[in-house]
């Protein structure tokens, strides 16, 4: 089963970055339910290996609270002028998320998953376009926020519409 561990949006932070969307064109966009942020893509697991996942997030996550998210600008890969996907960056909370992310990339190399080679990055994909294009012209400021209360183990289902993502383990962050 494809799979990722993200941690969800709440539904006003979805809605806000959702308005975004009518500003920029040409793109295949993120269906505003699966705003979410990615913080370690697994990709193809057994069904045997998900007790020892939960696990690890558990313990990766045990001395994580609750923590406010927040999100002022959109930004691109490769680059804002020759953008293929395109995303809204995470300033508040980063820290924390890369904290988990690198536990979690840790403990997850310790079983078997490969360390990811580029630099982690916090941030919440929005489109994806098919050739490169700018958007320069589509940068303006903004405020998103968000609080992140719980880290998600996904299932990824690839549909000809795009993917469905169907949880399959949450942890709560302490309060």
């Amino acid at each position: 089963m494809r799979s990722f561990i993200g941690i969800p949006l709440n539904d006003i932070a979805r809605d806000e970055i959702f308005k975004l969307y009518p500003d920029i064109k040409d793109l295949r966009f993120i269906r505003k339910e699966n705003l979410h942020i990615t913080v370690k893509f697994l990709g193809e697991i057994q069904e045997k290996r998900i007790e020892k996942i939960k696990d690890i997030i558990e313990e990766s996550c045990s001395d994580i609270s609750k923590f406010k998210i927040s999100c002022k600008r959109l930004s691109a890969f490769p680059s804002l002028t020759s953008a293929r996907i395109i995303w809204v960056n995470v300033m508040d909370g980063a820290d924390t998320i890369e904290k988990i992310y690198k536990k979690l990339e840790n403990k997850l190399a310790n079983i078997g998953f490969e360390k990811e080679k580029r630099k982690y990055i916090p941030h919440i994909t929005i489109a994806r376009a098919k050739s490169s294009i700018d958007i320069t012209e589509y940068l303006h400021n903004f405020e998103i926020n968000s609080m992140a209360s719980e880290i998600v183990l996904y299932k990824s289902d690839l549909k000809p519409n795009g993917p469905i993502y169907t949880e399959i383990f949450k942890y709560n962050f302490k309060d």
